[in-house]
C-alpha cells in the first residue's frame, strides 16, 4: 500500500521487471519478485510502500477452518462466520487491535457485500418471495390437493414412487421448499402404500436438489448465474453458458434417472432394501428407536377434508410464474443494446434478459396469482393469506443468512487470492484433461464437509471459471463448471450436516441419520457412474451426448446386478 493513499495507475520499481498496476485507495494485492526496495512512481512522484508479506498457504485457512468447524459443530452459520473472521485477521494483521477490528469487519462484510454487488439483493428478494408463495400454496391446500387428486388414481407402490418422483421434478423450484412440500404432501399416500419413510426421504432429496441445479426456473439458477458473473462470465453470455452446461451435469441427471429406475423396477439394495422389507412385511414405516424429525409447524397447514379440488392452487400459480418470466425475459432481451442484430432466435433473445430481475418479476406474478386464487375461491381470508406469505418468507431466513455469509466468504477468498494460489499449485501437476473430474471430487468434499452446496458453489466457481473461460475445448470448459454443481449436490446427499438432507428428513418425517445412511450408497453409485462415463471422458474430448446414454446403460446394469425386487404379500397386491 502507498503512503499517502493514491488511486490510479503506478509503476512499481525495485522489481526484477518494472510493472504497471492500478491502485484502489492506495492498495494493490498481487505477486511480485523484488530485487530491492519496492516503490511506486506516477506523474513524477514517488510513493513509499508499506509491505505485509504472509506465506501463500495461509490463504486457504479461512475456507478450511469453515469446513472443519462445520463438520465438527454441525452449524454452517457459525463455521462460515469463523472462516470470515480468520480471513480478515490475515488481511489486517495479527496484533491485538487488529483482532478486535477484524471482528467488526467480519460482521459488516455480511451486509456490505450487498452494496458491492446489488444483484445479490435481487437474489435475496427472489428467495424470500419464493418462500412466501409456497407459504400461500401450502396453507390454501394446493400441494395436498394435488396429492389427493392423484391418490384416487394411485393404488400400487410403483405408481406411488413414480408420482413422488414426478412431483419432485415438477415443483422443485427450490431444493428447500421442494423437498419439504413434496415430502409433506405425499407422506399420507406413501404411508398407505407401505413405502418406508427412508425411501420417501430419498425420493424427494435425490430428485429435488439435482433438479434445482438444472432447472431454468429455480432459485438455484439465479444464484448460479450470479456467482458465475462475479467469477468472470459476462452478463450477456451467462444464461447461454448455463444452458450449455446442462448436458454436462452428469451426477444430477443420473441421480434423477436412478430414482426413476428404482421406482419403476422396485429394486433395492443395502440398507434401503432392509428398510423397505420392514415397511412392506411388517408395516413399520420407520425403524424401532428411530427419532422422527418433528414438523408440527407444517402440520398446522394440513386439513382433514379431501382437497382434491384444490390442485389448481398449486399448478396455476406456477404456470403463471413460468409464463410471466418467459415474457419478461423476451421483452427485456429484445430491448438489450448488447444483443446483436443476428441474434433473433427465442433462446438468443431471452439469453440477453436480466435473469435476476425477470425471474423475480415472474415470481411476483405467481405470488399474486396464488393469493388471489386462495382468497377468491374462499380457501383463505385475505389476512390468512398474507400471514401465510410472511410465514413462508420467515422459513427462508436461514437460507438467506447462509447466502450472505457465503458471499462474504467468497469476498474474503478473493481478497486473499485463494483461488489463484490453488490454481498456481495445480498447474503442471495435473493435466487440464482431468480438470472436470478433479473439480467434481473437490466440490463434493467441500459440500460434504460444510453441508452447504451454495457455499461450495460460491467458492468453487471463483476458482474454476477464471481457469476454464476462453478454453477452446468445450468439454473441459462446460464440464468443469457443471462439475461444480454436480459435486456440490453429491456432497450434500452424503452429508449428515447438509441443510437439504435435513429438510428432506423433516418433509418425509424420517429419522435423519437413517435417511443419510440409506441414501449414501445410491448417491455413491450415481457419482461413480458420473465420474467414469461423464467427467473423465469429456475432459478427453468425448461428447456428452455419448456419455449420457452409456452412463444410463451402466446404471441400469448395476441396479439389476445389485438390487432385488421386493416380495409383496398377497394381501397387498
Amino acid at each position: 500500500s502507498t503512503n499517502p493513499a493514491f488511486s490510479g495507475e503506478v509503476v512499481l520499481g525495485g522489481l526484477t521487471e518494472p510493472r504497471t498496476v492500478r491502485l484502489e485507495n492506495g492498495v494493490w494485492r498481487g505477486k511480485v519478485k523484488p530485487s530491492g526496495v519496492v516503490f511506486a512512481q506516477t506523474g513524477g512522484k514517488t510513493y513509499t510502500l508499506d509491505r505485509r508479506i504472509i506465506p501463500g498457504w495461509l490463504c486457504i485457512l479461512p475456507p478450511f477452518l469453515a469446513i472443519l468447524l462445520a463438520f465438527f459443530i454441525r452449524d454452517n452459520i457459525v463455521a462460515l462466520f469463523a472462516g470470515i473472521w480468520l480471513g480478515y485477521i490475515l488481511i489486517l494483521g495479527f496484533g491485538f487491535s487488529q483482532l478486535l477490528v477484524s471482528i467488526l469487519h467480519a460482521v459488516e462484510s455480511v451486509v456490505l457485500v450487498l452494496g458491492d454487488h446489488p444483484q445479490h439483493a435481487m437474489v435475496l428478494l427472489y428467495v424470500l418471495m419464493l418462500g412466501g408463495m409456497f407459504g400461500i400454496i401450502v396453507r390454501s391446500g394446493g400441494i395436498k390437493g394435488f396429492a389427493d387428486f392423484l391418490s384416487g388414481k394411485i393404488h400400487t407402490r410403483r405408481r406411488g414412487m413414480v408420482a413422488t418422483w414426478f412431483l419432485g421434478i415438477l415443483f422443485s423450484l427450490d431444493d428447500y421448499s421442494g423437498s419439504l412440500s413434496v415430502g409433506m404432501s405425499m407422506r399420507s399416500l406413501t404411508d398407505r402404500l407401505r413405502i418406508s419413510r427412508e425411501k420417501l426421504a430419498y425420493l424427494v432429496d435425490s430428485v429435488c436438489a439435482p433438479m434445482a441445479t438444472i432447472s431454468i426456473f429455480s432459485a438455484w439458477v439465479v444464484f448460479e448465474t450470479d456467482i458465475m458473473v462475479q467469477a468472470g462470465v459476462s452478463q450477456a453470455e451467462v444464461y447461454k453458458t448455463f444452458l450449455s452446461m446442462l448436458p454436462y451435469s452428469f451426477y444430477s441427471l443420473f441421480s434423477i434417472l436412478f430414482v426413476f429406475l428404482i421406482s419403476v423396477t422396485q429394486r433395492d439394495f443395502g440398507l434401503m432394501r432392509k428398510a423397505e422389507n420392514r415397511a412392506v412385511k411388517k408395516g413399520q414405516l420407520w425403524g424401532l428407536g428411530s427419532r422422527i424429525l418433528p414438523d408440527s409447524d407444517l402440520e398446522n397447514h394440513q386439513q382433514i377434508e379431501n382437497m382434491s379440488s384444490r390442485w389448481t392452487n398449486l399448478v396455476v400459480p406456477f404456470l403463471v410464474a413460468i409464463g410471466a418470466s418467459l415474457i419478461a425475459f423476451y421483452l427485456d432481451g429484445t430491448g438489450n443494446p448488447e444483443r446483436l442484430e443476428t441474434e433473433n432466435s427465442f433462446w438468443q433473445i431471452i439469453g440477453h434478459g436480466d435473469s435476476h430481475r425477470m425471474l423475480l418479476w415472474g415470481l411476483i406474478g405467481g405470488t399474486v396469482c396464488a393469493l388471489v386464487m386462495a382468497v377468491v375461491r374462499g380457501h383463505l381470508r385475505f389476512l390468512q393469506a398474507t400471514e401465510a406469505w410472511f410465514r413462508g418468507t420467515r422459513s427462508m431466513f436461514r437460507a438467506v443468512l447462509i447466502l450472505l455469509l457465503a458471499w462474504s466468504m467468497g469476498h474474503v477468498c478473493m481478497e486473499l487470492s485463494t483461488g489463484e494460489w490453488m490454481i498456481s499449485h495445480l498447474e503442471g501437476v495435473l493435466s487440464l484433461k482431468w480438470f472436470p473430474a478433479i473439480v467434481f471430487v473437490v466440490s463434493a468434499v467441500l459440500s460434504l464437509s460444510a453441508g452447504s452446496s451454495w457455499g461450495t458453489m460460491a467458492f468453487m466457481f471463483a476458482v474454476v471459471v477464471p481457469t476454464v473461460m476462453g478454453l477452446p475445448d468445450a468439454g473441459i470448459q462446460f464440464g468443469a463448471m457443471a462439475a461444480v454443481l454436480s459435486g456440490a449436490v453429491f456432497g450434500e446427499h452424503i452429508s449428515p450436516i447438509s441443510d437439504t438432507t435435513i429438510i428432506s428428513s423433516i418433509g418425509a418425517a424420517s429419522d435423519h441419520i437413517d435417511h443419510v445412511r440409506t441414501q449414501a450408497p445410491y448417491a455413491g453409485i450415481c457419482a461413480f457412474v458420473a465420474m467414469g462415463t461423464g467427467f473423465i471422458p469429456v475432459g478427453f474430448g468425448v461428447s456428452p451426448w455419448i456419455c449420457l446414454p452409456v452412463g444410463a446403460a451402466l446404471l441400469i446394469g448395476l441396479l439389476f446386478l445389485l438390487g432385488k425386487k421386493q416380495e409383496i404379500p398377497y394381501d397387498q397386491h
